[in-house]
């Protein structure tokens, strides 16, 4: 049962976008990560088995934080688990490390798994969009850059086969597969044109005035 294609796969505003590194070529790149927080996760579960259909244990070893997922398999009315270890996080070590323990669980129940099919992104820098490190002295993003999905499409293996990803402006910052299209701008009214002015003349109709 427990196999990639009981979860759908994740849609456009499921994914996010991290910055991995910044290239220290003399033309400044980004390459960028999908990935989906645990949240995603979460609602995946809830949507397939609801909300008392699927359980989380998380455990220590080793000084490890270890999660076990288990999902609930009607048709063999037993319980289905799946375990992962955490990386910790650069900002919360401990939060960070169960968060990641359960989001990796997750990915071995199929939920995002479509996304280590992603292609490598790299997206050409702005000057006003990098600053050297002061302590690392290496390139990095301005914190106030931000990316997002918006639109991606996969094949009948679950593959990505088309991905297109904006800047916070909705400016199209990388494309692969069928080409974003932009969107139809609205056509500017036509000014009406001016009335002509009536005379004696166009009022009368065989000799006679009409009423308007």
């Amino acid at each position: 049962m427990c196999n990639a294609n009981i979860f759908r796969t994740l849609n456009a505003d499921e994914i996010e976008v991290r910055v991995q590194q910044v290239t220290n070529s003399q033309k400044k790149r980004a390459v960028l990560l999908l990935y989906k927080n645990a949240r995603v996760d979460m609602d995946m579960l809830d949507e397939k088995f609801g909300c008392l259909g699927w359980q989380r244990e998380h455990t220590f070893k080793e000084g490890k934080n270890y999660c076990k997922v288990s999902v609930y398999d009607t048709d063999k009315q037993m319980w289905v688990s799946k375990e992962d270890v955490g990386v910790e996080s650069n900002t919360e070590e401990t939060k960070g490390e169960a968060s990641d323990s359960f989001k990796r669980a997750c990915v071995n129940l199929g939920i995002g798994r479509e996304l280590y099919s992603a292609p490598s992104i790299l997206i050409d820098l702005a000057d006003d969009e990098w600053q050297i490190n002061q302590k690392s002295g290496k390139p990095q993003m301005n914190s106030w850059i931000k990316f997002k999905v918006s639109a991606i499409t996969y094949n009948d293996d679950r593959k990505i086969i088309g991905l297109s990803i904006v800047d916070a402006r909705g400016n199209i910052r990388y494309t692969m597969g069928e080409k974003a299209k932009p969107q139809p701008q609205a056509q500017p009214q036509q000014q009406a044109k001016p009335k002509k002015k009536l005379t004696v003349d166009d009022l009368m109709v065989d000799g006679t005035s009409e009423k308007l």
